[in-house]
């Protein structure tokens, strides 16, 4: 399965962009704009946390689908949204920043 996954601060840069830019009504997709495997996803989580996951691998799930990307192109014309973070950036940066956040 492959999914988009969108690290929050890219999120963030598109919600400010669309707060500034003020339209009337419009509707923006914000995401990444780029299909990732589910299971690198894991292993990314893996390497991260130095443990292996528990799996349970089932069937693909009544409505699912097996891909799934963002089509950013109204985003990048009307807000100028770009995403910046790639998966593997972005998962290590989260683990580091939970990891921290729920320490104290």
């Amino acid at each position: 399965m492959q999914r988009d996954f969108t690290y929050i601060d890219d999120i963030i840069q598109g919600i400010r962009a669309s707060i500034v830019k003020n339209y009337a009504c419009e509707i923006f997709n914000l995401g990444n704009n780029r299909c990732e495997n589910l299971m690198d996803m894991i292993a990314l989580i893996e390497d991260s946390l130095g443990k292996k996951a528990e799996l349970n691998l089932m069937d693909i799930q009544p409505g699912d689908v097996k891909k799934t990307f963002a089509d950013i192109e109204y985003s990048r014309d009307k807000l100028g949204y770009e995403p910046t973070t790639s998966i593997t950036e972005g998962i290590p940066a989260f683990i580091s920043w939970y990891r921290d956040y729920t320490s104290n």
